[in-house]
C-alpha cells in the first residue's frame, strides 16, 4: 500500500537539507596599512644631528660615501583555486615608485589604488590586492625630495556558501639598501611617518567548519651594522602596525581594528665609514574560506530520511509480494 504520509515526511527532511546547505555562510576579510610622509632625518630629533645637520634636516644621498639596494613589491590572491600573482622592482637611488596594478578576482568593487577602509558584510564575490610605493624616504641626487608613501591591502569576500579565497600584499620599502655613512650621520638618523592600520572580518551565523577568517598586518625594520660582523643595531616593530584577527567557524562575529596616527624610531649613533644595511618590511592577508558541509542537524535529516525512506520501502516490498 502506497504511504503518501511517509514519502511527504523523507520529501519534507530532504527539502530541509537542501536548504540547509545552500543558505549564505558569509565570510569577510580585508586588511589595510598605509604608510605616508616616511622619511630619514638627520639625529635623534632633539640635538639636531652633527654637523650641517639641523632638526627637520632629511637624510639626503650625499650624507653617505656610497649607498645601493632596491624596492620590492608583489601582490597575490587565490579564488577557488584559480591563482594569480604580480611583482615589481625598482632602484632606491632613481626614486622610481612601485605601482602595481591592483589584483583581483570576481568583481572589482575596491578598484586600483584604493586605501580606504571596507567594512563587512560581504556582498559580493571577490578577493582583491595592491601595493603601491611613491617616492623615497631620503632626498636623492637627482632632485627627489625626501617622502615617501608606502601602502598594502588585500581583501577576500564571499556572501554565500561554497567558496575559498586568499589576497596577500607585501611590499619592501628598501629590502636591500646598504649604505656606508659619512661624519655627518654618526648621531644616527630618525625615521618618522603617518600610518592608517585597518582589519576586519566576520563570519555569520550559519558559517561551519571548515570555515574561517584571517586578515593580519605586518610592519618592521632592521638595521644591521656589516663591518662590525652584521651586528644587528637595532629594530622597531610598533605593536600598532602589527596585528591579527581571526575566526574560526561556527563563531558568529564581526571584529573591527582601526588605528592610525604618527611614529618615529631613532637608529642610534653609527659608525663613520661603517657600512649598514636598512631592511624594511611591510605586508597585509586577508584569507576567507566559506564552508558547504552541512550543519549537524542537516546531517541528523539526512538520517531521518534515510530511515523513513527505507521503511517505506521495506513496507511496499512487502506489500508487492503477498
Amino acid at each position: 500500500m502506497f504511504n503518501s504520509k511517509l514519502v511527504v515526511m523523507v520529501l519534507g527532511a530532504s527539502a530541509m537539507l537542501g536548504a540547509s546547505v545552500s543558505a549564505n555562510a558569509t565570510a569577510y576579510a580585508s586588511a589595510v596599512l598605509s604608510l605616508t610622509n616616511s622619511k630619514l632625518t638627520v639625529g635623534n630629533g632633539t640635538d639636531g644631528g652633527s654637523g650641517i645637520g639641523t632638526l627637520g634636516r632629511a637624510v639626503a644621498q650625499s650624507d653617505f660615501l656610497g649607498i645601493s639596494g632596491n624596492n620590492t613589491g608583489g601582490v597575490s590572491t587565490g579564488l577557488n583555486g584559480v591563482n594569480n600573482a604580480n611583482s615589481a622592482t625598482t632602484n632606491i637611488t632613481t626614486g622610481t615608485g612601485i605601482n602595481l596594478t591592483n589584483l583581483f578576482q570576481g568583481t572589482n568593487v575596491v578598484g586600483d589604488d584604493n586605501y580606504a577602509p571596507i567594512a563587512p558584510p560581504a556582498t559580493t564575490t571577490y578577493v582583491n590586492a595592491d601595493a603601491d610605493l611613491k617616492g623615497s624616504i631620503i632626498t636623492l641626487n637627482n632632485g627627489v625630495v625626501a617622502g615617501a608613501d608606502a601602502q598594502t591591502r588585500a581583501d577576500a569576500s564571499i556572501p554565500v556558501s561554497g567558496n575559498d579565497g586568499n589576497a596577500h600584499s607585501s611590499l619592501g620599502l628598501s629590502s636591500s639598501a646598504i649604505f656606508t655613512v659619512t661624519s655627518i650621520l654618526t648621531s644616527g638618523f630618525t625615521i618618522s611617518f603617518d600610518y592608517l592600520a585597518y582589519l576586519a572580518t566576520e563570519l555569520t551565523l550559519d558559517e561551519v567548519v571548515p570555515g574561517y577568517v584571517q586578515a593580519s598586518i605586518k610592519w618592521g625594520l632592521t638595521l644591521t651594522d656589516i663591518t662590525a660582523g652584521n651586528t644587528v643595531v637595532g629594530s622597531f616593530n610598533p605593536g600598532d602596525l602589527n596585528s591579527e584577527s581571526s575566526v574560526d567557524a561556527p563563531f558568529d562575529t564581526t571584529n573591527i581594528y582601526s588605528k592610525s596616527g604618527s611614529l618615529a624610531w631613532y637608529s642610534g649613533a653609527l659608525t663613520a665609514n661603517h657600512q649598514y644595511r636598512l631592511s624594511v618590511n611591510q605586508n597585509s592577508d586577508a584569507v576567507a574560506v566559506s564552508s558547504t558541509v552541512p550543519e549537524p542537524s542537516s546531517v541528523a535529516l539526512i538520517g531521518i530520511a534515510m530511515i523513513g525512506l527505507a521503511r517505506f520501502t521495506g513496507r511496499n516490498n512487502v506489500k508487492l509480494s503477498a
